[in-house]
């Protein structure tokens, strides 16, 4: 069975294999440029009237672009560096965060 795509790509750029399950936390710096120029950009929202405060999507953000100001959730990192992981909007219980593909 060949690899994934994924598999192949970092296997050419020299990087190790991802493990078998479980996130790993990295910062887009980390992922070559060749690779990154190929990926497309995503748009995070965070609707604060849903946004209870409990900071669970800040926590989980591998690209740390999500942090608490005041008590709520709001995109203060570099927005491009948004991986679409969607981990998130896996965590937020109320349904505040969305993660769109443009």
């Amino acid at each position: 069975m060949p690899a994934p795509r994924s598999e192949s790509l970092r296997a050419a750029a020299g990087l190790p294999s991802l493990p078998p399950s479980g996130m790993m936390r990295c910062s887009p710096r980390s992922v070559p440029f060749l690779l990154r120029d190929f990926d497309p950009m995503y748009l995070v929202t965070i609707d604060n009237e849903h946004c209870d405060g409990c900071g669970q999507c800040a926590t989980s953000c591998p690209s740390q672009i999500i942090s608490m100001v005041e008590g709520r959730a709001q995109v203060t990192g570099d927005a491009s560096e948004c991986l679409g992981c969607e981990s998130c909007v896996i965590v937020c219980a109320r349904g505040g965060v969305s993660v769109q593909e443009y």
